[in-house]
């Protein structure tokens, strides 16, 4: 009888600059599911080689998705699905403890698509992504505090960001690694239209709270082609092709400052 798995990597190569005394560890996260089981498996990787050699015993965790966090000398992860987070504390070596320290349930109305840490470690964010009533494409972020001593988190219940339209549709959640911004790629699918693209969100490293949504980047594709862009806190970047070999378009875009 075969067995049905799937695999999931997280943080993959992680620099957890605070995790030893005298030099970084690098810190692989391998969650694998089978059947309604999750094993997590922890490796500390080889900076000049890419080894990795796995250090103690997979723990049993409620879901595949996987955030690691460093902030003030403590080491945590969050390990979340569309219900529910729980955060586990590690130790030096990126080793999770074998029981969650918190574990919360959302009580959203919509699922949980995206969760995300902010890299600063003061707020967390969770995405839902659903549609509307009238099939418009819904979307919000609500705001959590962390603890910086013990990870926990506190939802504040604030939606800092809502998001609606007809035709352009948010795919998902990411930050950079400064913390300062907030990324949500859409897709817009408007007749005859089939643009990937990223809107960006300036945050309040105090508050969390978030600035006006900016339009960052767009590609213009023809649906018959291919499209395709990405961004980090320094540049942006898209490419389109259509219609035969050497028809295309790629443009990268140096970011302004923020913060």
């Amino acid at each position: 009888m075969s067995k049905v798995c799937s695999i999931a990597l997280a943080a993959m190569m992680f620099v957890a600059t605070g995790w030893a005394a005298t030099s970084p560890v690098e810190v692989l996260y391998v969650a694998e599911t089978q059947a309604t089981n999750v094993s997590l498996t922890t490796y500390n990787v080889n900076p000049d080689t890419a080894a990795a050699e796995q250090i103690g015993s997979p723990i049993t965790v409620g879901a595949a998705n996987v955030d690691p966090l460093t902030v003030n000398g403590n080491n945590f992860i969050y390990v979340w699905n569309s219900t529910d987070v729980w955060i586990y504390t590690t130790n030096a070596q990126g080793l999770p403890e074998s029981e969650a320290s918190q574990h919360l349930t959302f009580n959203f109305p919509h699922p949980v698509k995206s969760f995300l840490v902010d890299p600063d470690g003061k707020f967390a964010y969770a995405g839902m992504i659903w549609a509307g009533p009238d099939l418009n494409n819904e979307a919000a972020l609500i705001l959590f505090t962390i603890d910086s001593a013990t990870g926990n988190l506190t939802n504040t219940e604030q939606a800092v960001a809502k998001y609606s339209n007809d035709y352009t549709g948010i795919v998902g959640f990411m930050f950079g690694t400064s913390g300062k911004r907030l990324y949500a790629s859409y897709f817009d699918n408007a007749p005859y239209t089939c643009n990937p693209g990223y809107y960006a969100y300036n945050v309040n490293g105090s508050t969390g709270q978030f600035g006006p949504e900016e339009n960052l980047v767009e590609v213009s594709a023809n649906c018959g082609g291919t499209a395709a862009v990405a961004v980090s806190d320094t540049s942006t970047a898209g490419d389109s092709s259509c219609c035969r070999q050497g028809s295309g378009a790629l443009g990268i875009t140096r970011q302004r400052r923020t913060g």
